[in-house]
């Protein structure tokens, strides 16, 4: 049996973005998607959370709402990868509740 265990690291900004278009929305929670990083970021997250995206979402290629980068804990990584800070750092959140992707 193979498994997870991530920890993660969430603002109360993205929080309150979150909150207030799921009420906009008149919807009662979201799915979250949990993935491991091929390399890790700058700050030596080697995982990310995001809300999870429809088929369609994917097919039409919307980009992904960031909740937050983490640390995987579980099983641990080698020790030997090396921090790249030329790997992916965190992107740009949606300006508006609008344009959230969910």
């Amino acid at each position: 049996m193979s498994g997870f265990i991530g920890s993660f690291y969430v603002t109360t900004e993205t929080l309150d973005k979150i909150l207030s278009t799921l009420k906009r929305k008149g919807e009662k929670g979201i799915g979250i998607t949990f993935k491991t990083l091929k390399t890790p970021t700058k700050h030596g997250n080697d995982a990310i959370a995001t809300v999870s995206q429809t088929k369609e979402q994917r097919d039409n290629k919307v980009p992904e709402f960031v909740v937050g980068y983490g640390k995987q804990v579980y099983p641990k990584r080698e020790a030997t990868q090396n921090v790249n800070s030329n790997s992916r750092t965190q992107t740009t959140q949606p300006q508006s509740d609008d344009d959230l992707p969910f």
